[in-house]
């Protein structure tokens, strides 16, 4: 039985190879998920083949010694290598948080990335794709355009050219209010020099992320920390900074920054 199995393959990726020099568009998906139901969406995938997919598989995080960090570079790495078109979450109960926050890391990555398995299924049926055979909901649509790093940055460099400079004063009753130790002016330096953001999440960094899920991590990992940080996390409390951290990066824009800069900043003007 094996070697009939052994020859298809290899006659299946001869007609592979000769589909792409015909110019065929492979649609090459990645699955993310460790789970029995990981599983079948990648069998469901290779049932699909005639329709145009090929699949490939791999959990996260790959073992308990990876790093949120590592787990999402690794990720970026892959998709790009592979020339991935598609990644598809498949998370079992306990993996939605962090392979959620997968997805997210993989925004900027250009493949469009669909959340499927029973959890997602509880989603509209009128936001649920069919992809293969598999039933899935998109979460992030192929990117486009700038990233969200670059358009991070270009928010840090408006602020830092037509806005911050005309708030000095505001913007040193906040720091003071803060207790920040760092005056405006080295403030401006340090978003100049890209180590900070004029807006962005806590500073995770100074107690070593402790509290803080493997999953928020990987989910913030690429935002820089804020001077001005969202406002609705309780001090103390990490869960709640986390969860006003990924409000914020979620509905991140220029305008929402510029949005959150004044407020924090407002009536506080000399």
């Amino acid at each position: 039985m094996r070697e009939p199995r052994r020859q298809a393959a290899a006659e299946e990726g001869r007609l592979g190879e000769g589909a792409r020099r015909q110019g065929f568009a492979f649609r090459r998906v990645l699955v993310v998920g460790s789970g029995a139901e990981a599983e079948r969406a990648r069998a469901a995938f290779e049932e699909a083949r005639s329709e145009g997919f090929e699949p490939l598989g791999t959990t996260v995080p790959a073992g308990p010694g990876e790093s949120p960090e590592a787990a999402a570079a690794r990720l970026r790495a892959l998709v790009e290598s592979e020339r991935i078109q598609i990644v598809c979450v498949v998370p079992e109960p306990a993996e939605v948080p962090y392979l959620l926050a997968a997805a997210t890391a993989l925004r900027d990555s250009g493949a469009a990335t669909y959340w499927a398995g029973s959890v997602a299924q509880l989603a509209s049926e009128e936001n649920l794709a069919s992809l293969g055979g598999v039933r899935a909901v998109l979460l992030h649509a192929p990117s486009r355009g700038l990233s969200v790093r670059v358009r991070k940055r270009a928010s840090d460099l408006f602020l830092s050219l037509f806005v911050a400079p005309f708030r000095w004063g505001a913007l040193s009753a906040y720091l003071a209010r803060r207790g920040e130790t760092y005056t405006p002016a080295q403030a401006w330096g340090r978003v100049w020099l890209g180590r900070l953001s004029w807006v962005g999440r806590s500073a995770y960094e100074e107690s070593r992320w402790a509290n803080v899920p493997g999953w928020a991590r990987l989910a913030l990992e690429s935002i820089r920390p804020g001077v001005v940080t969202p406002p609705d996390g309780l001090p103390g409390d990490p869960m709640s900074r986390v969860a006003a951290d990924l409000a914020y990066l979620s509905r991140f824009s220029v305008a929402e920054d510029l949005r959150q800069f004044l407020r924090a900043t407002r009536g506080n003007l000399s």
